[in-house]
């Protein structure tokens, strides 16, 4: 409606017309980063059976390492997608609380991660030779 306001009187619309810019950018931005999490998530939990919220190994369930899809590249590849999750919200609510609850909830994640990879090299027959192969928690290159 701004803009349209200002057409009608005949006003410049620079500064509209790049805000609405600026907000469309933002939105599209953060969609394609949420949907870029949603889809390496779904991954995970498609080619990983013995995926779960709870950190155990489902012995009645003859746990055994998944080392497919995204698990090539990393091993714990939804964990390192979280980030793009928390970044998209916050961009897309325009919030710096956002983002700072998005960087906390992103090093609680990984804190669970590195925790949770101790878990399975101890506990999971074959992980220690998979993180051998797989040698990135997180993100190729650095952890």
């Amino acid at each position: 409606a701004p803009i349209l306001a200002a057409y009608e009187h005949g006003q410049s619309t620079n500064n509209t017309e790049e805000a609405l810019t600026t907000r469309i950018a933002r939105i599209v931005t953060s969609f394609i980063l949420q949907g870029i999490s949603a889809l390496v998530c779904g991954n995970c939990m498609r080619v990983n059976t013995f995926f779960s919220g709870i950190v155990r190994i489902q012995t009645d369930r003859g746990h055994k390492v998944c080392d497919v899809g995204p698990y090539t590249w990393v091993r714990h590849p939804a964990y390192a997608a979280f980030p793009l999750l928390f970044l998209g919200n916050a961009l897309l609510l325009n919030s710096r609380k956002a983002f700072i609850i998005g960087i906390v909830a992103t090093i609680i994640m990984w804190i669970r991660a590195f925790w949770e990879d101790r878990i399975l090299q101890q506990e999971l027959p074959g992980y220690r030779d998979y993180s051998l192969r797989v040698p990135w928690r997180l993100i190729p290159g650095l952890f």
